[in-house]
């Protein structure tokens, strides 16, 4: 697979909308010193396609939370048919109230047609909604490799182990969010649900949300007014957007990916967000959400962006100076 190289000119972007992978630190062997495991309870959902892959992963995702010093009794391992089925089962175990977080593993190997994109887009749309709504974290090592080779070499082999990488991630974000990042995360659902033809304009803020206690009202319905408010001014986001894109254009980004980039570039141009924030947040959904390819290109896209900006200040102080 080809990785991004971000270029105003000429510079081919390849970026496929797979599934969520999560931050490159976590992207280990072993967890990182300061990360626990104790106490926590965590389902472990695990696909029997390419059962003589998975269960590596299974193994992987074990001995990171034995590891980081859970209990075996508290992680449950839940086979499921295949990963297609993945989203069902997570919606099913959100509503066990001692659940802290969920790990989804699983692998799909590329075939002659797209079907295998196709599967992995709707998990990942799937589960980030669970996810949003549930407002916990379900981490995927669902690996999307084009041999069974390349799913060897990352169930264990020489490129690692993704169950280990997934389990770190989940550990590390059953630490509380903060509202901000969960606005941001309800408002990239959103926009994705509507980017995808789910809703009308003129309704966006009125999506009914399942709320169970107050404490989620007010992000949620601040997530709304600014996904409304994002998608409404879409128009210039894309348009300056396309300028450093010119090879990789917005219809054939993947659906999360123009988003966040839509989304952050609200927040560099029409709010107070420090823009180095804005990308930051940027960044991090995109390792929560996307393909692993997709934080460089989203950095690399919003720091042209950021600095075209402060271009366009300094030549407008000038100008009235």
């Amino acid at each position: 697979m080809n990785h991004p190289k971000i270029s105003i000119k000429s510079n081919h972007t390849v970026v496929r909308f797979r599934l969520w992978l999560y931050h490159a630190h976590l992207m280990l062997d072993q967890p990182p010193m300061s990360l626990s495991a104790n106490g926590l309870t965590i389902s472990v959902l695990v696909s029997q396609y390419h059962a003589e892959i998975t269960s590596r992963l299974v193994d992987g995702a074990k001995q990171a939370f034995l590891a980081a010093g859970g209990s075996d009794e508290l992680l449950k391992i839940i086979p499921v048919a295949g990963a297609w089925e993945l989203p069902v089962v997570a919606a099913s175990l959100t509503k066990q109230d001692d659940l802290d977080a969920i790990v989804t593993l699983g692998c799909i190997i590329t075939g002659e047609t797209t079907h295998d994109r196709v599967i992995a887009d709707a998990i990942a749309q799937g589960l980030m909604q669970i996810a949003t709504k549930w407002v916990k974290p379900i981490s995927i090592g669902i690996l999307t490799c084009q041999t069974i080779e390349q799913a060897n070499a990352r169930s264990g082999g020489t490129r690692g182990n993704k169950g280990v990488e997934a389990m770190n991630a989940a550990i590390s974000n059953t630490i509380s969010m903060p509202k901000s990042r969960i606005i941001r995360q309800q408002a990239l659902q959103l926009l994705c649900q509507f980017d995808a033809g789910n809703s009308e304009v003129a309704s966006i803020t009125e999506v009914g949300f399942d709320e169970e206690t107050s404490e989620t009202t007010e992000p949620l319905q601040k997530a709304s007014v600014l996904a409304k408010n994002v998608w409404e001014s879409r128009e210039l986001a894309d348009e300056t957007i396309s300028e450093f894109t010119p090879d990789w254009p917005l219809h054939r980004q993947a659906l999360v990916d123009r988003n966040i980039l839509r989304l952050a570039y609200y927040e560099i141009a029409s709010t107070p967000t420090p823009p180095v924030v804005a990308i930051d947040e940027a960044i991090d959904l995109a390792k929560e959400f996307c393909a692993k390819e997709s934080p460089a290109f989203i950095n690399a896209v919003l720091e042209k962006i950021m600095n075209q900006c402060k271009a366009t200040d300094k030549d407008s102080e000038s100008t009235t100076s």
